[in-house]
C-alpha cells in the first residue's frame, strides 16, 4: 500500500515537472514587440523568417504590428535572443510584377551587430552587402520621406521644410515621378536629396533579376529626365531585401538605406500619434521614416501637422537635420 502511494506521489511530481518544463518552453517561444521593432528586425533577432512569423501568428498585414503585441516564434536562438539590441558602427564607404505579398525568407543571412550599418553577410566570405540603418553617433539625424511625389501632401511637406530651412531625403516612386515632374524639380531645387524607391512600390523580392534591373533603371531614368542625375541611394519598398536582392542592388552600385525610427505615420489618425511614435525613439544618427504620399484614401495630414513640432523639438535640442548622404558621407548621385 505504501509502495503504491509512493508510486502515485512520484507520478504526480513527474507530471508537475513535465508541465513546468513545457510551460517554460512555451514561454521561451514568445516575444513581446518592442518600440522600433519590425518583422524584419524580429526575424533577424531570432534567426527565423518573416514568412514563418506571418504564418504562425496569422498576420494579415505584415506592415502593421504594435508595441506590446505578443508574437509566437517558431524557435529562439538562445545566443541571439535579447530584448535589446544595437546594430553598431561599421565604416560607411518590370514593373511586370507588383505583387506586394510578404514572403521573404531571411534565414540564410548572417548579421553583424554594429551601430550605423546593418550588414547582411553571405555564407561565403566574398563581398559584404550593406544596408545602412543609422548614421554615426553625432548630433545629426536624417528625415526621410517615402512614396512620393504626389500633388497633395508632398508640396505641404516641402512647405514645412522650407519654413524651417531643413533638408531631407525623398525616396520617390517612378510612376509617380512621371506624373508629377514639377514637384520632383521643386524637391531638387530646394536642396533635398532624391533617391530611388522602385517603380511602383512592388516587393523587390518577388522580381527576377531582369525585372529588378528594369525596375531600378526605369525609376532612375524617370528621375534623370527631370534633374539630369541618377540616384545612387535607394530604399526597398517595405524595407524588404533578401540576400539575392541585396546582392544585386549592391552590384548595381546602389547604397541601400533602411531606417532606425519608424513613425508609422501612414496609419496615424492624429498629430499626437505621429509625435508619440517619433520623438521618444530619436537618437544620435537616426534615420527617420516618414511618408510624403499615401495610398488611396490615406491622409497624411497628421504627418504635416506633426512635422513643425518634431523639427522645433530637434532644433531646441541642438540636433541638426541633414540629408541621408550627408549623414552617412555617401554620394547621392552617380557620376
Amino acid at each position: 500500500m505504501i509502495k503504491n502511494r509512493q508510486y502515485i506521489v512520484a507520478l504526480i511530481l513527474s507530471l508537475i515537472l513535465i508541465f513546468a518544463v513545457a510551460a517554460n518552453s512555451y514561454a521561451s517561444e514568445a516575444y513581446r514587440i518592442q518600440s522600433g521593432d519590425s518583422l524584419f528586425t524580429i526575424a533577424k533577432k531570432f534567426n527565423t523568417s518573416i514568412t514563418d512569423l506571418i504564418r504562425i501568428n496569422n498576420i494579415s498585414n505584415p506592415n502593421i504590428i504594435y508595441s506590446g503585441q505578443a508574437l509566437s516564434l517558431p524557435s529562439i536562438d538562445k545566443k541571439t535572443s535579447s530584448n535589446s539590441y544595437n546594430f553598431s558602427r561599421v565604416t560607411s564607404d518590370t514593373r511586370k510584377s507588383s505583387n506586394s505579398s510578404f514572403n521573404t525568407d531571411y534565414s540564410n543571412i548572417n548579421w553583424i551587430n554594429n551601430n550605423d550599418v546593418v550588414i547582411a553577410e553571405p555564407k561565403r566570405e566574398e563581398n559584404i552587402k550593406k544596408i545602412y540603418r543609422k548614421g554615426p553617433n553625432t548630433m545629426k539625424v536624417a528625415l526621410t520621406f517615402d512614396d512620393g511625389p504626389d500633388p497633395v501632401y508632398t508640396p505641404q511637406v516641402l512647405d514645412v521644410l522650407k519654413k524651417y530651412n531643413v533638408k531631407a531625403t525623398f525616396f520617390l516612386v517612378g510612376e509617380r515621378v512621371e506624373k508629377n515632374p514639377s514637384i520632383v524639380k521643386r524637391i531638387y531645387e530646394e536642396g533635398h536629396t532624391i533617391a530611388n524607391h522602385s517603380w511602383d512600390h512592388a516587393n523587390l523580392n518577388t522580381l527576377n533579376e531582369y525585372e529588378l534591373e528594369q525596375d531600378m533603371a526605369d525609376t532612375d531614368n524617370s528621375i534623370k529626365k527631370i534633374i539630369s542625375k541618377r540616384p545612387k541611394l535607394m530604399r526597398p519598398p517595405y524595407g524588404a531585401a533578401n540576400t539575392s536582392t541585396l546582392e544585386q542592388l549592391n552590384n548595381m552600385g546602389y547604397k541601400v538605406i533602411h531606417w532606425s525610427v519608424d513613425t508609422l505615420d501612414w496609419k496615424a489618425k492624429t498629430k499626437e500619434e505621429v509625435l508619440a511614435r517619433t520623438l521618444p525613439d530619436i537618437h544620435e544618427g537616426a534615420i527617420i521614416l516618414f511618408h510624403s504620399a499615401g495610398g488611396k484614401g490615406q491622409s497624411l495630414m497628421p504627418t504635416i501637422n506633426a512635422l513643425p513640432t518634431i523639427i522645433e523639438t530637434l532644433q531646441e535640442k541642438g540636433i541638426e537635420m541633414v540629408t541621408v548622404d550627408d549623414l552617412l558621407s555617401l554620394a547621392a548621385y552617380r557620376r
